[in-house]
């Protein structure tokens, strides 16, 4: 079972990234630029370095790299907090609309076809299989 966990992670992993390369390519970001942007639009009220790190399990280093170079493309901008000027909160520009679309439009593309061979049981299953997983999978990097 273990290996198969692997190969099915990586797999979903390469699937992703593959089904946003046209963007990516278009854009010219890399895969989590695209993903911060993604997560940003659907998840407004995390919206520092700390929480997209915490929340999509990426480095800290790694999220400000990316958030800085998106700075840059004017797909972001900074917003020092009112209260608490250590923390410093990303607000979506208008240049980063189209592609939410996108991004958004090939993810349930390629959600619709993966799911396609499956029962609305089995993906009910599925959801709450994964929801356990990632919950246990949060613990254990808490962990180590």
């Amino acid at each position: 079972m273990e290996h198969t966990m692997m190969v099915w992670a990586q797999s979903v992993k390469q699937l992703c990234s593959r089904s946003m390369e046209p963007m990516m390519a278009a854009f010219d970001l890399t895969m989590i630029e695209v993903g911060i942007i993604l997560f940003l639009a659907e998840s407004p009220a995390c919206d520092t370095c700390r929480g997209i790190a915490d929340s999509l399990l990426l480095a800290k280093s790694n999220v400000s790299t990316a958030v800085e170079h998106l700075v840059q493309k004017g797909f972001l901008v900074r917003e020092p907090d009112q209260l608490d000027r250590r923390k410093v909160h990303l607000t979506l520009l208008p240049a980063a609309f189209p592609l939410v679309r996108q991004g958004q439009t090939a993810r349930e593309t390629l959600l619709s076809e993966l799911m396609s061979g499956f029962t609305p049981e089995e993906i009910g299953q599925m959801e709450c299989l994964e929801q356990k997983l990632l919950e246990q999978i949060r613990q254990l990097v808490q962990k180590l």
